[in-house]
C-alpha cells in the first residue's frame, strides 16, 4: 500500500519540476497526479533564465576552445534529486557513475553515468538540487584522440 509520506513526495516532486502528470503503478494500485494550474508563460524577453545565461557561456567557450577539444553537455534522463560522485577536474570515460538521481517517496536511486570520454570541467547541479528531465548537469571537455595510420 502507497503511504501518505509517499504520496506527499510525488506530488511536491511534480510541483517543483516541468511535469503536467505522474502516473505510478505498483501491482493493483495506481497514483495518478496531474498539475491544476499552469504558470503563467513569460516572454523570452524579460526572462533573464541563469539556464540561458549558462547557455550563452556554454556557446562562447566552444568558441574560444582548441580544436582538438569540445565541450559535452551530459543531461538528466530522469526527475529527481541530484547527487555527484564526481568533481570538475575529474577524468571520466563512457560507463563511469557520475552521480545518483534519486526519488525518495519511490525508494528509486537511478544511476547517472558517463556517455563520453573527457575530463569534468563542471558540474552544474548542486548538491540535494532537484533536477527535470533534460536538464544540464555536467560538462564534460572531450578531448579528440590522435589517430595513428
Amino acid at each position: 500500500m502507497v503511504k501518505m509520506l509517499e504520496i506527499r513526495e510525488m506530488v511536491r516532486l511534480v510541483n517543483l519540476s516541468s511535469l503536467e502528470k505522474l502516473e505510478v503503478k505498483n501491482g493493483n494500485q495506481r497514483v495518478l497526479i496531474v498539475k491544476g494550474e499552469k504558470a503563467p508563460v513569460l516572454p523570452v524577453q524579460e526572462t533573464s533564465s541563469p539556464m540561458v545565461h549558462q547557455l550563452e557561456n556554454q556557446r562562447i567557450d566552444h568558441v574560444e576552445s582548441e580544436v582538438s577539444q569540445k565541450t559535452h553537455i551530459l543531461q538528466s534522463r530522469n526527475v529527481g534529486t541530484f547527487q555527484a560522485m564526481v568533481r570538475p577536474g575529474d577524468k571520466v570515460e563512457t560507463g563511469t557513475l557520475l552521480g545518483y538521481c534519486s526519488v525518495t517517496a519511490l525508494n528509486l536511486k537511478m544511476e547517472i553515468t558517463s556517455d563520453s570520454n573527457g575530463i569534468i570541467s563542471d558540474v552544474l547541479v548542486k548538491e540535494g538540487q532537484l533536477i527535470d528531465y533534460g536538464q544540464p548537469l555536467f560538462k564534460i571537455t572531450v578531448r579528440k584522440e590522435l589517430v595513428n595510420v
